[in-house]
């Protein structure tokens, strides 16, 4: 459990760092209010695991990813390393059994 927070932790860290001031299809301020729900999401799930409140945090974990995938353009270095990721594994050779 606490590296589950420790990871979500990172990843907040990560996304605010990474994100973008203006895309062309979403609005700096939309952007904005995303990425301050995101933290407040992330200050709760702090919050949640001093409680030992696994449902809690894992119905935040859910909407922060959700807002994250749903908003991509908001978070372009994280979409581009992404799609670089999902690259290198798919030219990995898969083992047939």
């Amino acid at each position: 459990m606490k590296k589950v927070s420790l990871l979500v932790l990172g990843f907040s860290i990560s996304l605010s760092a990474l994100a973008a001031p203006q895309m062309a299809s979403e609005s700096a301020m939309q952007c904005q209010q995303i990425r301050q729900q995101m933290k407040l999401n992330h200050q709760a799930i702090d919050v949640a695991y001093h409680k030992n409140d696994a449902c809690t945090m894992g119905k935040l974990m859910i909407q922060n990813r959700q807002a994250f995938e749903s908003h991509p353009t908001c978070f372009p270095k994280m979409e581009k390393m992404m799609k670089r990721m999902q690259q290198q594994n798919s030219a990995l050779p898969t083992t047939a059994k």
